[in-house]
């Protein structure tokens, strides 16, 4: 099979996804309070379905709303073998689906909590920077 040959079966192969993502019902995103399942755990967290330290697979149920945007979702999904968590980005489009996960030890209740605090300004690093500078300074710091 040659490259020309290659393109046309992908092209067809999209041409009958985004059929089928025409004939389907649209999404109703979910409330990050609710945790059922729905279509878009269907499609989406099955891209994210495996821990990728322990590589134990995750029960989509467990997967965690933080926050939605149209199309995009962004997840909390923590390994009951591991307990290390991702939080991923999952886009759904006429194309497909697609995610990308960063891998941490937050909860979702870290993550909330985060949230809700600031960004760290260009200032904020150079009064680390300083405070460093003197170790024992740095540890009075961190303990007040």
């Amino acid at each position: 099979m040659d490259r020309s040959d290659k393109a046309t079966g992908t092209a067809k192969t999209a041409k009958r996804r985004a059929a089928k993502d025409q004939n389907k019902k649209p999404m109703t995103p979910m409330a990050p309070s609710q945790q059922q399942p729905s279509q878009f755990f269907d499609e989406g967290v099955r891209l994210i379905s495996y821990c990728p330290l322990c590589e134990s697979s995750y029960d989509p149920r467990e997967a965690r709303v933080l926050g939605e945007k149209e199309d995009s979702h962004l997840l909390h999904i923590q390994c009951g073998n591991c307990s290390n968590a991702i939080i991923a980005l999952v886009l759904i489009s006429s194309v497909g689906v697609s995610s990308v996960g960063l891998v941490t030890d937050l909860s979702y209740d870290d993550v909330q909590r985060f949230r809700k605090v600031g960004s760290v300004s260009t200032d904020d690093v150079i009064e680390v920077h300083g405070a460093m500078q003197d170790e024992d300074m740095f540890f009075k710091r961190l303990v007040i």
